[in-house]
């Protein structure tokens, strides 16, 4: 029997999982290796698949911290479909601090959706995260 690295594991199967949902999207960076790896993919399960908001929130802003690109897709879909308010605004925030072209232009499409959705009011929480996140991510991410 063939043994993989626990982080090559944990990479197969979300590249599996990946597949089965028809993801076509290609990932902003790889999984990083080792523990950083390790986190990322529980982080985001947590924040995919928690029935608490306090977790997926706590889930989400901890991914914005790693500083990894990696889980954008994950902070996108949370952003754009999260029933919680308080889990859009964290994944807003993360994708602030991670940066690069897909998390920017994912703020900028939701930010206009956002306030011309005539079935929502926008959130002033929400306007003011989205304007910080933008501002961030289009200098590269960071604090």
């Amino acid at each position: 029997m063939m043994k993989f690295p626990r982080n090559s594991v944990a990479c197969m199967l979300v590249l599996f999982m990946c597949a089965l949902a028809g993801c076509s999207t290609p990932r902003s960076e790889t999984l990083p290796q080792g523990a950083k790896g390790e986190s990322i993919v529980g982080l985001s399960r947590s924040m995919q698949d928690d029935e608490s908001p306090t977790i997926r929130v706590a889930s989400a802003l901890s991914l914005g911290k790693i500083g990894s690109r990696y889980p954008d897709l994950e902070l996108i879909d949370a952003m754009r479909s999260d029933p919680s308010i308080n889990v859009k605004i964290a994944a807003i925030r993360s994708l602030g601090l991670i940066g690069g072209e897909r998390a920017l232009q994912a703020l900028n499409d939701y930010s206009v959706d956002y306030t011309t959705n005539p079935m929502i009011a926008p959130e002033k929480a929400v306007l003011d995260e989205l304007k910080s996140a933008i501002e961030k991510a289009g200098k590269g991410g960071g604090k």
